[in-house]
């Protein structure tokens, strides 16, 4: 951010801070032109550090994405429950009274903090209002793939399991979390063990009920340069949610 406010948008500085040291980082509201993968880029807009990741085709640029180098933070979701604006799109099958309050919910917890304990709708919610999407398992694997271990630990941390963007195809009322230790994990047989809850006691669970929220499952986001950043408003949130407007992006 220092170097937005003396340099301006487009502005370039070299990372000091492990574990991205040395790396070049692009500072502004819109996704950089020239970066190759690598590179990193802050996004002024969610406050977030992203870093260019190659798909499987490395010499086809449309299948590269950007991936945030962090969870996000509680400051930060506070900061998207504050200011957006939404509409329930039905209330059929909602079981969420506190569907995007946030005062209750995390009154213990440290803002600096990573956020967790938030609702799939929430968290898809919280990336298409910054013009973005969920990770995916995929996506996850890829980055693994391609960043060092310290720089890969930093954007999954151990423990730590993400909202993915896709439902579970077997069943709308699923949803899917990964982590490190679910990366190469298939959660077909998972769904199988659902109805008499033996998922849930799973060291490497995947599954989670629709309206299920848990204190290891936080949010992360990407953009995929092929889509590059939505900014078609109103954006709807699956079955329940429209936002009314997303996050404006100066220049």
């Amino acid at each position: 951010m220092k170097a937005y406010f003396e340099g301006g948008p487009g502005v370039i500085y070299t990372a000091q801070k492990t574990p991205w040291l040395g790396r070049k980082c692009f500072v502004g509201a819109v996704l950089p032109g020239t970066a190759k993968p690598g590179d990193l880029w802050f996004d002024i807009v969610e406050m977030a550090m992203m870093v260019l990741v190659p798909g499987n085709n490395k010499a086809d640029p449309k299948k590269w994405f950007w991936l945030s180098t962090h969870p996000a933070y509680l400051w930060q979701f506070k900061g998207f429950a504050a200011l957006s604006r939404w509409r329930l799109r039905q209330q059929h099958f909602l079981k969420a009274k506190d569907l995007m309050s946030t005062d209750a919910r995390f009154a213990s917890v440290q803002e600096t903090e990573f956020v967790s304990d938030v609702y799939h709708e929430e968290a898809v919610a919280y990336a298409r209002w910054f013009g973005k999407f969920l990770c995916s398992q995929h996506v996850l694997q890829l980055a693994k793939e391609f960043l060092p271990r310290e720089c890969f630990d930093s954007v999954l941390p151990k423990g730590v399991r993400f909202w993915s963007e896709t439902e579970f195809v077997d069943s709308q009322f699923v949803r899917i979390a990964t982590g490190q230790d679910t990366l190469e994990k298939e959660p077909d047989d998972e769904f199988a063990l659902r109805e008499s809850k033996e998922n849930e006691k799973l060291a490497d669970r995947m599954l989670y009920e629709e309206w299920e929220r848990r204190v290891e499952v936080g949010v992360s986001t990407f953009v995929p340069l092929q889509v590059g950043l939505v900014q078609k408003s109103p954006a709807r949130v699956y079955e329940f949610m429209e936002l009314e407007a997303l996050a404006p992006r100066p220049g």
